[in-house]
């Protein structure tokens, strides 16, 4: 994510929330595929072979990052100049050990602990759920959650 954003400084916000709608794709996606493999192969192999896919496919992706300023200085073209960030608060800026002492960041850091936690408990409670309640078969249900 963290490289997305260097490649898209005026589109920082855009460029992230792509970055992360992927998760959501891989957890549509993974979601039939995991309940089938459960059902053949059961749980404890259905995590091994998820786990090997997952390390092949990331050892295959991660050579494809670049940061954007190595790949502009490999071109002939250095034309692309990027655009600093535009400054979000007023407030002064931190560093991170500064950031991680400072009250309000604690309590967004509990805010936002709490949301997760509550937002993984209902998604993980959704598909028996649906089942009980509306009579979905377990592969509706699975894509209904993802």
């Amino acid at each position: 994510v963290s490289t997305i954003i260097k490649w898209f400084p005026d589109k920082r916000g855009l460029a992230t929330g792509l970055a992360i709608m992927g998760f959501g794709f891989a957890a549509m996606l993974t979601g039939p595929v995991a309940q089938q493999l459960m059902a053949s192969v059961g749980l404890e192999q259905t995590f091994y072979l998820l786990g090997i896919f997952y390390f092949v496919i990331m050892l295959l992706a991660a050579q494809f990052i670049v940061r954007p300023n190595l790949a502009l200085s490999s071109t002939t073209e250095n034309s692309i100049s990027q655009k600093k960030g535009t400054r979000l608060t007023r407030g002064p800026e931190l560093t991170a050990n500064q950031a991680l002492k400072n009250k309000s960041f604690t309590f967004l850091w509990i805010m936002f602990f709490i949301n997760i936690t509550c937002g993984i408990g209902l998604v993980s409670a959704a598909s028996p759920m649906a089942q009980s309640m509306t009579g979905m078969s377990v592969q509706t249900a699975a894509i209904m959650v993802g």
